[in-house]
């Protein structure tokens, strides 16, 4: 398919509706759209574009068209598109890795074993030697902003005349012209009161200067960026302590010995928080040099900073002045880093950081599954991507490496949930309104849960408004009439909770469709139904059907089947009419089966023990809902049905979470981790959120912050 029917436009394919669509018109988001399969090759600003390509783009505008058309299709990348610096280099860093570990046919169990935080901690706590060059010669750079070099000009200006001290030929020229410069008419001619006189002024917008601009305003962003990296890492420190705390609850060793080495390299360096204190300050004291400089004669006399090649000419003030050349010097270190660091100026460099992304979405995925504690077959062999197997909660599950760079999770070979790794930085500009322009465009139909995984800092989420935060933030789609915005779940290497809210969004996902299948329907004729149900009190009769309604004991399972033989009909010729022993046993197998299902229920999610007595556990309750509780660890799950619309919805609550309300997203990955399925209100622990019309039993009842940021609107 070339092109739209109906626009005329290019089609590109979009992830996260998961279909071809004509190429937007306005701004794009980056990674969202590929280059789908055809006879035409496209090109994208002047690149040609190979099948699978990312739509995406270093300029802020960007041109398609195709081979042989000569339309041409215009449009922009939303702004701030790539996440930090930090983020960047850690996510890159990572995905290198991951690759290796993809091409070499490598074991699971080291998929597993590699960190997801951020990478090269003890580099980024040292002073680079640019930051120590800066140190030794900011007194140099200072002089030069203070005190420029300039060149002389003469320009005219008009002035009253007790100021004019020369005059030229275009004084009288200008006065003859300008009547209104005169103070009064003589018999001898005019007397005047303002004269264009010549002033020498300085002209500061030399090459040099140019160069030292561009400098200065440099070291200013690279001074900013590492003070706003040591930040991530702080509160990566922060979090790290209560990570830990949260660890040593763990019922299960496997997930506590996990988490720990997750966080070690953070707890175990005692002075590891010294040293990060230490380079702030320094940083914050070059941020303090540099500020005035910004306002400086040189800064302000310079029009536009220099911005040719790295190289710089040598001309006589680099050469001959002891300030410029110290100036040069700094300049060359600038370089230096920047090209050591790779940096992302080119088209191809952010083509790559969307592919590393994938794989960073990749490894945060597969640890979130370990972190469920899901059967992740043969963790000792290789990973059979593009499909992956694992057994959750009694189940068969897999997750499938999609082409178009998407992860689909099934249950029982029916998807429930597919994640769509988008590498657009949605949160980086800190505006609510593009903020809320970018969850308006990302509005679709569903048919299954879709949820988005981007990268994002936890102090950009903290300067939105609550009731954006909690849509950018969320494990559950957000349901407005036919449409829905995907669950949105941020995720960073300075971000320790990003494997946690990753394992919340699969286990809602999972969870929902295993305990909202209840009860157990098993077809059955209404006349064998009613009279199975009237002596079990683990079935109920309804129409043509027979309801498992709690697990039943084996010596309950076994009086139900011996009675079910009662039911056989032989063949009789006489009455013409044969045996019904196939429908029989077809209905005793299937309510076998609906009797383990229910039995899988009293499977603790957390701590992942069977219940020794599955009829103990399990408490049916009214309007078909019912309630599990494990005597083990003390987690209790089930389902409840909302008071205002009437569907059903998941709860689960580990010993100790009970006592903890709601809040947005990064309160709940600090109180529950993965531990939650529907949300508790933000006023009262025991009640929950539906997540169908985004109410509780508490709204209108108490003041809530949430119900006065977002009213009454689905999670």
């Amino acid at each position: 398919m070339e092109g739209d029917l109906v626009t005329g436009r290019p089609v590109v394919w979009d992830r996260l509706s998961g279909a071809l669509v004509p190429v937007p018109s306005a701004q794009v988001l980056l990674g969202r759209y590929l280059i789908p399969d055809g006879d035409r090759s496209y090109y994208l600003d002047g690149r040609t574009m190979q099948t699978g390509d990312y739509f995406s783009g270093r300029r802020d505008a960007w041109t398609l068209w195709q081979d042989g058309d000569d339309a041409r299709w215009f449009g922009d990348f939303r702004p701030n598109a790539l996440p930090s610096t930090l983020t960047l280099d850690s996510v890159s860093t990572r995905a290198r890795k991951l690759s290796g570990l993809l091409a070499d046919d490598t074991p699971l169990s080291r998929w597993l074993a590699e960190p997801y935080l951020v990478a090269d901690m003890d580099k980024r706590l040292k002073a680079s030697p640019l930051e120590e060059q800066v140190g030794r010669e900011l007194g140099h750079l200072a002089a030069v902003c203070r005190a420029p070099h300039a060149r002389l000009h003469t320009e005219h200006v008009l002035v009253p005349v007790s100021k004019a001290r020369t005059i030229t030929w275009r004084t009288v020229t200008h006065l003859a012209a300008h009547s209104e410069t005169w103070a009064a008419r003589r018999l001898r001619g005019v007397e005047p009161a303002q004269l264009l006189t010549p002033v020498t002024l300085p002209d500061y917008d030399l090459y040099e200067n140019q160069v030292v601009a561009a400098l200065l305003d440099g070291l200013w962003r690279h001074v900013l960026d590492r003070i706003s990296e040591l930040n991530s890492i702080h509160d990566l420190i922060a979090h790290g302590q209560d990570f830990l705390d949260e660890a040593r609850g763990r019922p299960s060793w496997r997930d506590r010995e996990r988490l720990f080495e997750d966080i070690s390299e953070l707890v175990s360096d005692r002075h590891l928080a010294g040293r990060l204190e230490e380079q702030r300050d320094q940083l914050e004291g070059l941020r303090t040099a540099l500020a005035p400089l910004l306002a400086s004669t040189l800064r302000k006399g310079v029009r536009l900073p220099y911005s040719g090649p790295p190289r710089l000419r040598p001309t006589n003030l680099f050469m001959n002045d002891v300030n410029y050349r110290h100036c040069r010097g700094l300049w060359d270190a600038w370089v230096r880093l920047r090209q050591s660091d790779g940096g992302y100026a080119d088209d191809a460099a952010v083509v790559d950081w969307c592919r590393d992304f994938t794989r960073y979405a990749a490894l945060i995925v597969l640890r979130a599954l370990a972190q469920l504690g899901t059967d992740l077959n043969s963790r000792d062999s290789v990973p059979s991507w593009p499909q992956l197997r694992f057994g959750y909660r009694s189940a068969d599950a897999d997750i499938t490496w999609n082409d178009d760079d998407t992860f689909t999770v099934s249950l029982s070979n029916v998807p429930v949930l597919r994640i769509v790794p988008l590498p657009h930085a949605l949160t980086a500009s800190q505006d609510a309104y593009l903020a809320e322009e970018v969850l308006a465009d990302m509005v679709i139909e569903m048919t299954h849960r879709i949820a988005v995984l981007y990268p994002a800092d936890h102090r950009e989420r903290m300067a939105l408004p609550v009731g954006v935060r909690l849509r950018l933030h969320s494990s559950w789609p957000t349901t407005d009439e036919d449409a829905s915005t995907p669950a949105m779940v941020p995720v960073s290497p300075s971000d320790i909770n990003s494997v946690g809210r990753t394992a919340r969004l699969i286990r809602t996902a999972l969870d929902e469709h295993i305990l909202l299948d209840y009860p157990m329907r098993v077809a059955c004729p209404s006349k064998i139904a009613i009279s199975l149900a009237s002596g079990s009190k683990w079935v109920e009769a309804e129409h043509n059907e027979l309801l498992v309604v709690s697990p039943p004991s084996d010596g309950e399972l076994t009086a139900l089947l011996d009675t079910m033989s009662h039911f056989r009909v032989d063949a009789s010729r006489a009455h013409q009419r044969g045996d019904n022993f196939g429908s029989i046993q077809k209905l005793i197998a299937d309510l076998e089966h609906a009797a383990v299902k229910v039995r899988a229920l009293t499977l603790c999610p957390v701590c992942h023990r069977s219940a020794t007595h599955p009829g103990r556990a399990f408490q049916k309750w009214e309007n078909r809902t019912y309630r599990c509780h494990c005597s083990s660890c003390g987690t209790t799950w089930g389902t409840r049905r909302c008071v205002f619309c009437g569907e059903a919805h998941t709860v689960l609550a580990t010993s100790g979470a009970e006592k903890h309300v709601g809040g947005d997203g990064d309160l709940i990955d600090r109180c529950f981790s993965q531990d939650v399925l529907t949300l508790p209100c933000w006023a009262r622990a025991r009640s929950y959120i539906c997540s169908s019309c985004g109410r509780c039993p508490e709204t209108g009842m108490a003041e809530c912050v949430r119900c006065e940021s977002v009213g009454e609107q689905p999670l």
